[in-house]
């Protein structure tokens, strides 16, 4: 998960209680010292608990090492900046899911791994929103009582996917 704010430290704790393997990236390691230290979220409200992640840091490269599923938590107008960082660590197979609320973020990604010459086969989804929402008690700790912001109707969760013929 990549991010910093509550949204994707919402969605690495959630997935981490879930019993996934999380490995977040945040760029910011003043406001983030704590989670990078400690490698968990608590979770306050619906689902309660701590999650721990597999890995924290501001190292890219580390996190992005072997990802199958790289979810990116961040406003639209981060999407360029991040997808320029992610460029020279992006592997054959993965999958990106940029959340965010520009609606253009698979667009924003491939584009710039075009320019970039990423020639990997990268699969990139998009949410316009965040997929877990949830205000931050403190670096590592999320209060979900608060989410109303998930997009997960009965019919599952609603994404596009850059391009169209590869949905």
């Amino acid at each position: 998960v990549l991010g910093g704010g509550p949204g994707s430290q919402a969605t690495a704790g959630d997935l981490a209680l879930r019993g996934f393997e999380v490995h977040f990236w945040g760029r910011d390691p003043w406001k983030l010292a704590r989670l990078f230290q400690f490698k968990q979220i608590r979770m306050v409200g619906y689902p309660e608990g701590v999650g721990k992640l597999a890995d924290a840091s501001d190292d890219l490269s580390r996190i992005l090492k072997d990802a199958r599923l790289i979810i990116v938590v961040l406003p639209g107008c981060s999407h360029r900046a991040v997808a320029e960082q992610c460029a020279p660590f992006i592997q054959d197979g993965q999958i990106g899911l940029v959340c965010g609320n520009s609606g253009v973020g698979s667009v924003v990604f491939s584009r710039v791994f075009q320019e970039k010459g990423v020639k990997k086969n990268f699969l990139c989804a998009e949410y316009s929103g965040g997929v877990v929402g949830g205000r931050f008690l403190e670096s590592g700790e999320v209060n979900r009582a608060a989410d109303f912001s998930v997009g997960i109707t009965k019919y599952g969760l609603h994404v596009g996917v850059f391009p169209a013929r590869r949905t």
